[in-house]
């Protein structure tokens, strides 16, 4: 689970890991994602707040492995 805030003007202020996967790789991981999506686009004036707080939840699916049991 990440936090993470915008600024009104679609800047990225913080990026927090609140519940980590047990990975220190994909959380890393997943804070480099919300960075490298920012600049975010602006709040819309009407919102009417200087920022906002978003919880996020990251899966991460590896379908490189094909795990097929013999009978």
């Amino acid at each position: 689970m990440l936090q993470f805030a915008i600024r009104n003007n679609g800047e990225l202020e913080s990026a927090v890991v609140l519940r980590s996967s047990g990975s220190h790789v994909l959380d890393e991981e997943a804070v480099r994602a919300v960075k490298a999506a920012a600049p975010f686009k602006p709040i819309p004036p009407w919102i009417n707040k200087n920022r906002i707080e978003i919880l996020a939840s990251f899966e991460y699916l590896d379908n490189r492995l094909n795990y097929r049991f013999m009978q």
